[in-house]
């Protein structure tokens, strides 16, 4: 049976990037989700306005809105996102979310890789087996790539200074 979007009970404002990004949480996510639940999801992207208008979160234009772990933490210290309720937190704390993703403000929802690739034939003698390797320019000269975000960066160089994890993110 197909249903009528318009036509449904509730609706829901979501706010993500936008472009191919939403275009995939629709299909994927939003479309069988508002079958299923019979609530009808809008999307409404911000395309990282958030950056430079703070008003995205003074006069909301969504239910929910959906960042980056790290721009969700640091929104949530600013005090632009509104703390979860103790009866939200909980609800998730005692599904298969995993601990470390429930924050004050947010819950992460998805993660992703950053991975480390050399050419074998330039460092045939001595291979690269650290992160600290990548930042050691003496015994593997050569050029480096980086994504352009600040907190995959930092990480890396507090990571190969020796600085623990649990440090890094003590949020």
């Amino acid at each position: 049976m197909m249903m009528s979007y318009p036509a449904l009970s509730d609706a829901l404002t979501i706010s993500s990037r936008g472009g191919a990004y939403s275009d995939a949480y629709q299909s994927t996510l939003y479309r069988p989700f508002s079958e299923l639940k019979n609530i009808y999801i809008a999307d409404s992207p911000h395309n990282n306005r958030l950056y430079r208008n703070a008003d995205l979160f003074f006069a909301p234009d969504w239910d929910v809105i959906e960042l980056t772990e790290t721009v969700a933490i640091e929104a949530c210290q600013s005090g632009l996102l509104t703390p979860l309720s103790a009866k939200m937190k909980a609800e998730f704390e005692s599904s298969d979310f995993a601990p470390h993703l429930i924050h004050t403000c947010s819950i992460a929802h998805q993660y992703d890789a950053v991975v480390i690739a050399y050419d074998r034939a330039v460092f045939a003698t001595q291979l690269p087996t650290n992160i600290s390797d990548f930042f050691d320019l003496d015994d593997y000269p050569g050029k480096r790539g980086l994504q352009k975000k600040a907190d995959i960066a930092l990480e890396w160089a507090l990571l190969a200074n020796g600085v623990p994890i649990q440090q890094i993110y003590h949020c």
